[in-house]
Parts: structure tokens; C-alpha cells; sequence
């Protein structure tokens, strides 16, 4: 399963999820976005393709 993950997501939750196999990318990780990304930029981001979650 992949997953992005909001800032608001601590990351031992994402280190956990990792740990037990899923792909997590974190949106202050992902160039477009960063820490400062609305809901809104996301799930444009998400449905313009340029990442699939």
C-alpha cells in the first residue's frame, strides 16, 4: 500500500508504517507540495497524476 502522509503525521507513525512494509511519502518530502501545502494543493496533486496514493 502507499501512503502520503500530511505534516500533521508524526513520524514514528510513518517510520512505523514503513516498518511493516508500506510505502509512505511525506508531503513536506514532495518537491510541489512541502510543509506549507493546503488540503487543497494535495489532493490536486494527487489527481493530476503526478503521484498515485
Amino acid at each position: 500500500m502507499q501512503l502520503l502522509a500530511d505534516v500533521h503525521v508524526k513520524a514514528a507513525y510513518v517510520t512505523a508504517l514503513r516498518s511493516d512494509g508500506h510505502t509512505v511519502e511525506r508531503v513536506v518530502d514532495v518537491a510541489a507540495l512541502g510543509q506549507t501545502a493546503t488540503d487543497d494543493e494535495i489532493l490536486a496533486t494527487l489527481a493530476s497524476g503526478t503521484h498515485s496514493f
